[in-house]
């Protein structure tokens, strides 16, 4: 049953990476959640690898435009990350504060909650040692300090998030930092950058 969730869900991320087809990426979810339940019935898996299958599903919700379902998957991938013990489900830990935090932003602009998440997130993702996964909260921290208008703080967490992207060499990311970064500015009114 592993090796089968395993295969159906490298189908599924397949399938939502490339956007194209978001009804097969559900279906194979689908597939590999049934998958993990039987090797969890046999003993042979944690629950807490179901948080992957609820983080891909919050992901595809929120490609659907659809933010109080992909909300409510990241709260279930961050409850089932943090039961669990399993070693593979750290990532998921600190992605799905991430992700939740975004998207609460992205739903609720102004909600406390969202800082607090990305924030805890960030601190999780360094006492783990997970430093490759800190330009996404940063980015988040960013895009809602940018949001309440702090542009100074918003201008600090898009840079810091630049540095650990090119550091650990995430083209995608650094695009998006410098991206925000030319958010930062133009709000500051400065079209050279």
């Amino acid at each position: 049953p592993l090796d089968v969730a395993a295969a159906e869900f490298l189908l599924a991320t397949a399938y939502s990476l490339e956007g194209a087809d978001l009804d097969a990426a559900t279906d194979h979810l689908e597939a590999t959640e049934r998958a993990l339940d039987e090797a969890i019935a046999q003993g042979q898996a944690d629950p807490g690898r179901v948080a992957q299958v609820r983080f891909e599903r919050g992901s595809l919700a929120a490609q659907r435009g659809d933010l109080p379902t992909a909300v409510a998957r990241y709260r279930e991938a961050l409850a089932l990350a943090d039961a669990s013990a399993d070693e593979t489900v750290r990532p998921h830990r600190v992605l799905a504060r991430n992700n939740l935090a975004f998207h609460l932003h992205l739903l609720h602009p102004g909600d406390p909650e969202a800082q607090a998440l990305a924030e805890a997130g960030l601190a999780l993702a360094h006492s783990l040692g997970l430093l490759s996964l800190t330009p996404y909260l940063y980015s988040t921290l960013g895009e809602i300090k940018l949001a309440q208008g702090d542009l100074d703080a918003a201008e600090r967490s898009f840079n810091q998030g630049l540095a650990e992207a090119e550091r650990v060499a995430m083209p995608e990311r650094i695009a998006g930092l410098t991206a925000n970064l030319g958010l930062v500015a133009q709000a500051r009114g400065d079209n050279t950058m």
